[in-house]
């Protein structure tokens, strides 16, 4: 839990509680010096719904246009990021390692699916437009970034930037996520 989380929670907390007692006249009617807490509480609710975390408000779904973009036009730029989650089972019960070895290939576009997963967000990475092969996901400290260039209406697209073989015959895969500024 980092510092920011902790001080949402905490005013949220403070906010239920101090708007308990107005509901139900106790700081008015046994406190009435604690008006000004009445504001207090008010404050931190303000508090609590400025920081709380963006949530999508629907899922969003992300079609490559990597074949519209052009990586040396001066408007468009890049971004590497790397896939987590390749080791893991697919809900379905599929292996993302063997959708890897099979389906995925340097240059060929990615689709990505951002949706809510307990209360935050998250992002699918799937190598078919159908979404049915699913190699992992970006990495929490990406997705932020990513979710903000996916919303704001410019043109992007994703392709597999490379794939690597890794410790204990493990894939990995980095995507290239180019963005048109234009």
């Amino acid at each position: 839990m980092n510092f920011k989380h902790f001080l949402t929670q905490l005013a949220l907390a403070f906010g239920i509680i101090f708007i308990f007692f107005i509901l139900f006249g106790l700081t008015i009617q046994y406190y009435p010096n604690l008006s000004p807490l009445m504001l207090l509480g008010g404050l931190f609710l303000l508090l609590y719904l400025l920081w709380r975390e963006k949530r999508p408000q629907k899922e969003v779904n992300i079609v490559a246009k990597t074949l519209e973009l052009d990586p040396e036009d001066e408007d468009v730029y890049s971004l590497f990021l790397r896939v987590v989650g390749v080791s893991f089972a697919n809900d379905d019960g599929s292996k993302r390692q063997t959708i890897i070895k099979k389906y995925a290939q340097e240059g060929e576009p990615v689709y990505l699916r951002f949706y809510n997963y307990k209360r935050s967000l998250a992002c699918a990475v799937y190598v078919d437009e159908a979404m049915k092969r699913q190699i992992g996901h970006i990495s929490k400290a990406d997705i932020e970034e990513l979710y903000e260039i996916a919303t704001s209406g410019v043109t992007m697209g994703s392709r597999i930037s490379s794939i690597v073989k890794g410790s204990k015959d493990l894939y990995g895969v980095e995507l290239e996520i180019l963005v048109d500024d234009s």
